[in-house]
This record gives structure tokens, sequence and C-alpha cells, in this order.
């Protein structure tokens, strides 16, 4: 699957989601963010980056926004395309 914009959820094997605050980390498939209100495979991961919350640090009273997501892409190619875009807009963290 190619693109020419910013990486959708589609487009991945997994994401690692982690608290910039406290450190948590947990690896999802993307299929465990289907069941939440608006998000499908056409979903840019930069607008699932800001929908996650820490329950961690929301449970100790801290907002738990700081959420970086890296993305295990499916093909090489995908993940190319997805640096360079990112390099281009800044939006996009992806990991090899």
């Amino acid at each position: 699957m190619s693109f020419g914009g910013p990486a959708t959820l589609g487009q991945v094997v997994s994401l690692s989601v982690e608290c910039g605050d406290c450190g948590r980390l947990r690896w999802r498939k993307p299929h465990e963010f289907y069941r939440m209100e608006g998000i499908a495979a056409s979903t840019p991961l930069a607008d699932l980056g800001v929908r996650l919350v820490c329950s961690a640090c929301r449970a100790q009273g801290a907002e738990g926004r700081n959420i970086v997501i890296q993305a295990a892409f499916s093909c090489e190619n995908d993940r190319l395309a997805a640096e360079a875009w990112r390099l281009n807009s800044r939006e996009v963290h992806a990991a090899g």
C-alpha cells in the first residue's frame, strides 16, 4: 500500500504507544483502536496520538496527554514514504 500523505493506521502492523511523562509503554495492534469512535484504517497516526491519554498518569491526577506513537509498518515502502512525509511535515514519528 503506497501513499503520498501522512501515515495511516491501516498501513501499520503494530504501534508503540508511550507516555512521555511516566514512560509507560504498550504495543498495540491497529484493530484495537477501531472500537474508538471516529477511528478507521484511514485515520492518520498524528490524529490518533492526540486522542490517546495515559491511564496511569490520569489515575495520579495528571493530564496524561504526552503520548508518543511509533509505527511498525507492514512493508518497507510504506515506512520510507512515511519517513519522507515526516521530514516534510514534522508530524509523524516513523520507526523502522
